[in-house]
């Protein structure tokens, strides 16, 4: 997978990202499920924020992110669908669960571990829980 091939994926992922942020905040104004305790400004902005800084720390350290783990890999040849043959369709279902397992194995680990809930514990300090508190990380979790 060549860079340009990356950066293009990654800005349409980017893209994809914020255009469904912007319709799932729309739906939570539309039909709110709870009462807002905090300001909504003052709690975006802040959630923007470490998601900014998350994001610049990964644009300085490109190393450390999934897409260059998947580029090198591939490039290597390691890793289960670079080494069996099986369908496109299969492998993509395979890696999406595997990679939603893994995140999820990481996050029950980030609540039992002294040292890890020490940076995952801004994600739960939201006053209010919406789609922005999904981009509310440490940026030294990520």
């Amino acid at each position: 997978m060549n860079e340009t091939l990356l950066v293009d994926w990654a800005a349409q992922a980017f893209t994809l990202g914020v255009a469904l942020t912007l319709v799932v905040l729309l739906a939570e104004g539309w039909w709110p499920k709870a009462r807002v305790q905090a300001a909504l400004g003052r709690r975006w902005r802040a959630n923007a924020v470490a998601y900014a800084t998350t994001g610049a720390m990964l644009l300085l350290l490109p190393a450390l992110s999934l897409i260059s783990a998947a580029a090198l890999a591939r490039s290597n040849g390691w890793g289960l669908f670079n080494n069996i043959s099986a369908p496109r369709t299969m492998s993509i279902i395979v890696a999406f669960l595997a990679i939603d397992l893994a995140g999820y194995l990481v996050h029950r680990l980030q609540h039992v571990s002294p040292l890890l809930w020490r940076t995952h514990r801004m994600h739960h300090a939201d006053p209010d829980v919406d789609v922005t508190t999904t981009y509310r990380f440490h940026p030294f979790e990520v």
